[in-house]
């Protein structure tokens, strides 16, 4: 497997304490979590329906994760705090405040859904994602990067379900945009939730060095094969040039 990614089809906490037990570090970490999620009462109208039919494969991804236990990793892994953690309205709260009581910055990003499914029983519409950011002193920041990527409001389509791989898929120009503000060409990039593989693909494009880590057999492959498409796509125009 190239020097530029490494991809493993394990649990997350074992590959992060492996890790830790030979001194691997990374630069940036941009992952998302399972959420904390009720699937429950949607309605019974059509668009409604259309909203359940959509999430009844969220179970596997909605039963949150040891989060003081995987935050923990978080900071012995990175070199320097530098993690963005997509999370759910439940989950946001708890987020910030673990790693503020550790000292350290966090920043509140949102991801607006312009395109999500108008369902809502007593409740608002779910066309936003939160993101926090962490960092520490000295940590990647692209001061380069284009004004356009420095929003803290980020918006973009959910993916159409004629190209999402994964239930709960992010934009590949979504993380492009942190990829490219939270790191620096060849450096490494940490996702050990992985999914479908978007930060990978994002990190191919970009010239930065990806580790991943996904559970789910069926997901791994997936992300194998988008990560590895994206590189041959890469290579083939560096050919033509």
């Amino acid at each position: 497997m190239p020097n530029d990614y490494k991809l493993f089809n394990a649990d997350c906490f074992d590959i992060m304490q492996s890790m830790i037990d030979k001194g691997e570090t990374v630069d940036a970490i941009i992952t998302d979590p399972p959420y904390s999620l009720d699937l429950s009462g949607r309605g019974t109208n059509r668009i409604s329906q259309s909203k359940r039919k959509q999430i009844k494969d969220l179970t596997f991804v909605s039963d949150d994760f040891d989060y003081e236990r995987c935050f923990d990793l978080f900071l012995k892994i990175c070199k320097i705090p530098n993690i963005i953690l997509f999370c759910s309205n439940k989950q946001l709260s708890r987020t910030m405040s673990w790693f503020e009581n550790a000292g350290l910055s966090t920043t509140l990003l949102v991801w607006n859904k312009y395109n999500a499914i108008p369902a809502c029983n007593n409740s608002y519409i779910d066309d936003v994602e939160f993101i926090v950011y962490v960092r520490g002193k000295k940590a990647p920041y692209n001061n380069d990067a284009p004004i356009s990527v420095k929003h803290k409001l980020k918006t973009y389509p959910y993916p159409h379900t004629t190209i999402r791989e994964h239930p709960t898929q992010k934009p590949v120009e979504l993380i492009k945009e942190l990829v490219q503000l939270h790191s620096f060409t060849g450096q490494t990039v940490f996702d050990p939730f992985m999914g479908s593989g978007t930060t990978g693909v994002a990190c191919m494009e970009n010239k930065r060095k990806f580790i991943g880590v996904e559970r789910e057999e069926k997901y791994f492959k997936i992300a194998k094969r988008r990560i590895e498409d994206s590189m041959k796509q890469i290579k083939m125009e560096f050919l033509n040039e």
